[in-house]
């Protein structure tokens, strides 16, 4: 009897010892696939974080811009209207040494990405043109003999608020729409050599402006590239370098 029950008793505790060896193994081997599958997703998170990829823009980026445009429309005009050097009575020109040179559009922009579509910034814009000549006051046909040296300057200033809307973005483009309002102030200011000349000047009346464009950043480095804008801004359409910090 008392080997029967000795028996029994190592055959409970060897069932037992068995049936806790296979739950052990058996708890193992799903805690180390667990462990697999998230490791994996883990992986494809940081491979993939964003499923478009690494985007030329995106949240955080800070976005420097400089960039030269077309049409300095003053300087245009100035150079290519012909009642500025033209006298209908002598049919020459009254104007001599006439010069026109000029400065700009220049752009300048700095944006900070608040999402991965919206980023605000400053918008910093100038554009200026310059025109003299030597006067000599005919009076139908009749030349006088003492000249004078006259001439204009325009300039104006532009410093707005800046927003863009980025859309379609890649990990080398950033196209975007962008518009601006703000402080924004032009003047001519006239002025002659003449002893009875008063210099005059004029300025803008309402000193806000505006500018709306669409524009488009190609990168040909992680933090370097160029961009094109075409719209209302000071020129019609303009272009330069693009810094991504």
């Amino acid at each position: 009897m008392k080997t029967k029950i000795t028996s029994l008793f190592f055959l409970i505790l060897f069932s037992l010892s068995s049936k806790a060896e296979f739950n052990s193994n058996f708890l193992l081997s799903n805690t180390e696939m667990g462990m697999k599958k998230n490791s994996s997703l883990s992986h494809l998170n940081r491979g993939g974080g964003n499923h478009r990829g690494p985007n030329a823009y995106k949240t955080g980026n800070v976005i420097i811009s400089l960039g030269y445009g077309a049409l300095n429309f003053w300087k245009y005009e100035w150079a290519n209207n012909s009642i500025y050097n033209y006298d209908y009575y002598t049919g020459e020109s009254l104007l001599a040494n006439y010069k026109v040179t000029g400065l700009g559009p220049v752009h300048f922009k700095a944006e900070y990405a608040l999402s991965d579509i919206v980023s605000l910034g400053l918008s910093v814009n100038y554009v200026s043109a310059h025109r003299e000549w030597t006067n000599y006051y005919s009076y139908y046909g009749q030349s006088y003999a003492s000249s004078y040296t006259e001439g204009e300057n325009y300039s104006s200033l532009s410093v707005l608020g800046r927003m863009n809307i980025h859309f379609a973005t890649s990990k080398i483009l950033d196209p975007y729409v962008g518009f601006g309002v703000g402080y924004r102030n032009a003047k001519i200011e006239y002025y002659s050599n003449d002893p009875s000349y008063i210099p005059t000047a004029t300025a803008a009346i309402i000193p806000v402006g505006f500018e709306m464009s669409l524009g488009l950043r190609v990168y040909v480095s992680p933090n370097i590239g160029f961009f094109t804008e075409v719209g209302l801004t000071k020129s019609l359409i303009q272009g330069g370098l693009a810094i991504k910090i």
